[in-house]
């Protein structure tokens, strides 16, 4: 075969070559990272109805607060005993409100804090794949 012909078919190899170990280093993070989002999306589900019942009674509660602060014939300065007597004692209430923080999730609802739970796992790899890959964005030329 002549170098003309030969020298490009061997760069076109070489250039084949490097390609496919990083097409396969590709197509096995994605599916890695696609199994910590879909955990993460599980456990949320999870979290979600083992939290529904305390989700609402602390609804209820708010109610109940809300109706009384509302009362034009609850005085302001008996309102929190008016409070502690006809919703919920004192040290009920902190509990209630104690709860009530843990039930807290993001805005968003999102599954994503979710993943932190994933992050040993995903820390074993991701940082060297992530290094080892060169990522470029894709513009067209507009003319």
């Amino acid at each position: 075969m002549p170098n003309a012909r030969r020298y490009p078919i061997l760069i076109a190899l070489l250039h084949e070559t490097a390609i496919d170990p990083i097409d396969e280093v590709v197509d096995l993070f994605n599916p890695a990272l696609n199994k910590a989002d879909a955990r993460s999306r599980r456990e949320l589900e999870d979290w979600r109805v083992s939290t529904a019942r305390a989700t609402n009674e602390k609804v209820d509660l708010f109610s109940q607060l809300g109706s009384l602060v509302l009362d034009e014939d609850v005085p302001d300065d008996q309102l929190r005993q008016k409070i502690f007597e006809e919703v919920a004692p004192r040290d009920q209430f902190m509990v209630a409100v104690d709860e009530s923080e843990r039930l807290l999730r993001p805005l968003d609802g999102s599954h994503v804090d979710f993943v932190a739970n994933r992050y040993r796992h995903l820390r074993k790899f991701a940082p060297a794949v992530l290094e080892a890959l060169d990522f470029k964005g894709f513009a067209p030329r507009i003319r």
